[in-house]
């Protein structure tokens, strides 16, 4: 829908405010001191667009803060004492407010519709703010819009309580645990021992799935994908390294059992092509959505989530892979990028509820120390990345590294690092190589037999 044109007239209009709603707030907390912190929930002192009311509502909230008593006689004392009595318009002013305010029960429906002002000036600001830079040649427009877009959802995303009703929060949970028939919260991801043990992936957690070059973390996080659109449930894949095409193949071949490289190199046999139509007929496209752009910020994908949520819900959020991220803002050191970059993922998975599997790559380092497990120490920049995630997985194939070993040959293993919310574990798959397809492994020799690098 095309919009009309913002003229230099509704820019010269005055901010969206109710004074009257402001000031009727003010008058409930001093008729009902009580209600101070159920209101401070709501609202800040900035919330307030009259420059006296924001002010009477920061005294009032300091003296109850402070352990005082909330009244007329203690707040204009400590108005005086600051020297914002004459700013508040005085004595008047105050016994203004409190001979028009009503019933006191009403403060939170007035304290909303300060919000919800305070709300619409914040996003005149940002809107404003996105004006000016896209007249600034020096600035991308995709960082503008990126830019922006993290801002406006900043506006309405911590809408709501600031904090937790306890007891409620417990009853709930309690009541939950004691439901015989409850659904487990976990997701499981298909492969048998890990989704026992750990429960699958978990709604509101970012999971980093970490591995050196060619291990196969995106065949192995794919159809991990694939698993959860079979059952029914939505999986946005976002790769910012391979084309979605390439990432169609590898799934296609996945479920038909053909050769990768056989479609790749177009050299399928009639056998060949017939599995890939049969094996295919039931693939469940509706449940897969795949997003290909190679320099995307967290934000974008925070966007890509939120269009699809408006038809559907998204169940998984896949990410290919960590370091092709753009961060927000490009000027900051590689270190503090990376914070912030898996600490908005995080955020991702908590304000959506949804698991978030993001891929990392580690360097050769370990390699050259000549050890074979892949550790937490061993990811890049691994600080940050291990304090925001809830879970750390790795995943080796010791074929990669000794490929004159016979009995390494198709073994994959699956290393559980760091699980913020239950156990760590081993846990052994089998790889298909050229179908790109991982399975449940049988309980073979522990990794840590095998002869580590340069043995």
């Amino acid at each position: 829908m095309n919009r009309a044109p913002v003229n230099s007239e509704i820019l010269d209009r005055l901010p969206p405010h109710d004074a009257t709603a402001e000031r009727s707030t003010i008058g409930c907390l001093l008729l009902e001191p009580s209600r101070v912190p159920e209101i401070a929930q709501q609202l800040g002192a900035d919330d307030f667009y009259v420059d006296a009311n924001r002010r009477l509502f920061g005294h009032i909230v300091g003296l109850y803060a402070a352990g005082s008593r909330v009244d007329e006689v203690l707040l204009l004392d400590r108005l005086r004492s600051n020297g914002d009595l004459e700013a508040i318009g005085g004595h008047a002013y105050l016994a203004e407010i409190l001979q028009e305010t009503g019933i006191p029960a009403n403060a939170s429906n007035h304290a909303q519709i300060v919000l919800k002002h305070s709300q619409r000036r914040r996003l005149i600001r940002e809107t404003t703010g996105a004006l000016v830079d896209a007249y600034d040649d020096s600035q991308a427009p995709a960082a503008i819009a990126s830019s922006t877009a993290e801002r406006l959802l900043a506006v309405t995303r911590a809408d709501g309580p600031r904090s937790i009703d306890t007891p409620v929060l417990f009853a709930q949970t309690l009541q939950d645990l004691a439901e015989p028939a409850s659904q487990p919260i976990g997701r499981t991801i298909g492969f048998k021992s890990f989704d026992t043990e750990i429960g699958g992936l978990y709604p509101g957690e970012l999971a980093i799935l970490a591995a050196r070059p060619s291990m196969g973390k995106t065949a192995l996080a794919t159809q991990v994908a694939l698993y959860f659109a079979e059952h029914g449930r939505h999986a946005l894949i976002v790769t910012l390294e391979m084309p979605a095409r390439s990432l169609a193949e590898r799934i296609l071949a996945n479920r038909a059992g053909v050769s990768l490289q056989a479609i790749r190199s177009r050299s399928l046999s009639h056998d060949d092509r017939s599995r890939l139509v049969t094996g295919n007929l039931d693939l469940p496209v509706q449940h897969l959505h795949l997003v290909d752009r190679p320099r995307m910020t967290v934000a974008e994908i925070r966007w890509e989530v939120m269009l699809r949520r408006q038809k559907h819900s998204i169940d998984l959020v896949v990410v290919d892979y960590l370091t092709r991220l753009q961060p927000a803002d490009p000027r900051q050191t590689r270190y503090l990028q990376v914070a912030q970059i898996t600490a908005d993922l995080k955020d991702i998975a908590a304000e959506f509820a949804v698991p978030v599997l993001c891929l990392a790559q580690l360097g050769r380092a370990a390699e050259a120390k000549g050890e074979t497990r892949p550790r937490l120490s061993h990811l890049r920049e691994s600080g940050d990345i291990e304090q925001d995630a809830d879970v750390i997985a790795f995943l080796h194939r010791p074929e990669r590294v000794d490929r004159d070993d016979p009995d390494v040959m198709g073994k994959a293993y699956l290393f559980l690092e760091k699980n913020r919310n239950g156990p760590c574990g081993e846990y052994p798959l089998t790889f298909d190589g050229p179908t790109g397809r991982f399975s449940d492994g049988p309980r073979f020799q522990p990794f840590d037999e095998f002869t580590p690098y340069g043995g």
